[in-house]
């Protein structure tokens, strides 16, 4: 699919103002998050209800291999009283954890259409980290995506390698921004370190190949800014190079300090070869500050243009060629070209209503199963499982008793229902993607708390 066609789709069938987020990662700092946050942001300032789901409403366990990072123990019945309160016009699925896997559940148990996007480059973190076969990750990648009826993508590289990779269904670019007015070109007053300096800003782990930038062979200092769990043994590794001041480790920085840093370099090293984007790619453009980088996903996809940096699978001829042929104003006119709302408008047209088209119920294997069994059975047996409603008892024959097999079905395998009959009201919902309030598990106007009948 064109890029041409990715920046142009249709309009939504059915209005949409209620947005349902549902994420793994929210207070966390990283890419995805600063994206959340700018198009929450945005999308709200346009009359947008974004309700978001997030771990810090459920229980969390330790990230072993991460420890400042927590994920939710998502409890069905929490998450699905979440969603119903917050009564969505559409959802959307960003990361494939926990979370991600029970609205995904959830959602397809109801009916809903959603649409999910792809942030991870997760066949290399789990060959990084946990040694597991590519093909299996890619398999289990296409099992998460399928359902989804739009899947976005942060670069149009990574919608070739999703493409390439099985992915059959639409998808979508949801490129980045970049907020112009902190990271900007700033005086330089690090005047008493030896120059150049090379600045890496990100996660300090395994997956971001930071032993490379360490290593390239260029005179100058280099400063590495983030946390991690890679970065006790990093100050440990290079503890000499800490001592004569040709590494800096500052630790996380957010804010004026962080932009501050970006203006002080000479050229910003991007070693990662397993991100999508890089965000900091651009942080680092707007400040006036080249990119040497690999000729990988992101980088071939922003460093478009002379003056603005070098990519180079040798990452020391990168950084010298950046710092040769780099440009302040080109790299500026070039992070000027990507703008939050933007990349907010790419969002908000590609998102679908829960319902905007109907769409048959899944017929699950226990669904079939019962309705082999129920046409086996006579209308009497029916009525002893389930009491019809005083509307269906008079009736006979073959209607009597395709009402009793439809009820039975109803009550038991929710994937196969077409509509909900509430027991203490005896009120049918609409339907499954919009119950009425009746059939919430929640407390109703007249004061009483009841499930489904």
């Amino acid at each position: 699919m064109t890029h041409e066609r990715q920046a142009c789709f249709p309009q939504h069938s059915r209005r949409i103002r209620t947005l349902c987020i549902v994420t793994d990662t929210w207070t966390e700092t990283n890419g995805v998050t600063t994206t959340l946050r700018q198009t929450v942001a945005l999308a709200r300032a346009q009359g947008y209800t974004c309700p978001i789901v997030y771990p810090e409403l459920f229980p969390r366990v330790l990230n072993p291999l991460y420890r400042q990072y927590r994920h939710a123990v998502p409890s069905p019945w929490r998450l699905r009283d979440i969603l119903l309160r917050a009564r969505p016009d559409a959802v959307h699925i960003v990361t494939e954890g926990p979370l991600g896997f029970a609205a995904r559940h959830e959602c397809l148990r109801r009916g809903w259409r959603y649409t999910t996007s792809f942030h991870t480059r997760w066949d290399q973190h789990c060959k990084h980290l946990l040694s597991v076969p590519t093909p299996l990750v890619w398999k289990w990648l296409r099992w998460f995506h399928a359902p989804s009826v739009r899947v976005l993508a942060p670069a149009p590289s990574i919608m070739r390698l999703l493409r390439a990779q099985g992915f059959p269904g639409p998808l979508g670019l949801w490129q980045r921004g970049i907020d112009r007015e902190l990271f900007r070109p700033r005086p330089k007053t690090h005047q008493a370190v030896r120059r150049p300096i090379m600045l890496y800003v990100g996660r300090v782990s395994r997956e971001k190949n930071l032993a490379d930038f360490l290593d390239a062979d260029v005179d100058g200092t280099k400063y590495v800014v983030g946390e991690g769990p890679l970065l006790a043994p990093l100050q440990r590794m290079y503890q000499r190079q800490v001592a004569a001041g040709r590494v800096v480790f500052f630790g996380e920085q957010r804010g004026v300090e962080l932009a501050q840093l970006y203006a002080e370099a000479d050229v910003f090293v991007f070693p990662s070869t397993t991100d999508t984007f890089g965000n900091v790619i651009l942080e680092a453009l707007a400040s006036g500050v080249p990119v040497a980088a690999y000729p990988v996903s992101g980088p071939i996809d922003i460093l478009d243009g002379p003056g603005v940096g070098a990519m180079h699978w040798q990452l020391g001829l990168a950084i010298r060629d950046a710092l040769a042929q780099g440009r302040p104003a080109a790299c500026v006119a070039l992070a000027e070209r990507y703008t939050w709302e933007a990349a907010t408008a790419q969002f908000l047209q590609a998102i679908v209503h829960i319902g905007s088209t109907p769409r048959q119920q899944p017929v699950t294997r226990l669904s079939t199963k019962l309705q082999t069994l129920l046409q086996r059975l006579p209308r009497t047996a029916l009525q002893v499982l389930y009491s019809l409603p005083s509307s269906q008892r008079g009736k006979g024959g073959g209607e009597g008793r395709a009402t009793a097999r439809q009820l039975l079905l109803n009550r038991i395998d929710p994937a196969y229902m077409s509509y909900i009959k509430c027991g203490p009201c005896h009120q049918r919902a609409r339907s499954v993607a919009r119950p009425s309030w009746r059939c919430w598990p929640i407390s109703s106007p007249r004061g009483k708390s009841h499930r489904p009948g």
